[in-house]
C-alpha cells in the first residue's frame, strides 16, 4: 500500500518488508518478485511469505515487487 524504498537492517526478511509497506492493495498479485543484484529474479507466493513459510532474508540492494493481478 506504501511503495517506496525502505532502509535495510540486518535480519530484514521479505515478510517484514511487506509489513513495513503496510501490506498490499486489493489489486495485488498473489506473487512477490525478488530481484537480487547479479541473480535472476525469483518469484514467491505472497500469502506464504506473509505467513512466514520459508523465511527469505533480504540483502542490501534487493528489490521486492508485488505486481498487479
Amino acid at each position: 500500500k506504501v511503495p517506496q524504498r525502505y532502509v535495510y537492517t540486518n535480519g530484514l526478511t521479505l515478510s517484514t518488508a511487506l509489513k513495513m509497506a503496510k501490506g498490499v492493495t486489493s489489486e495485488a498479485s498473489t506473487r512477490v518478485e525478488l530481484t537480487r543484484k547479479g541473480e535472476k529474479p525469483r518469484t514467491f507466493d505472497r500469502k506464504a511469505v506473509v505467513q512466514g513459510a520459508g523465511t527469505v532474508e533480504l540483502q542490501p540492494s534487493d528489490r521486492a515487487f508485488v505486481p498487479r493481478k
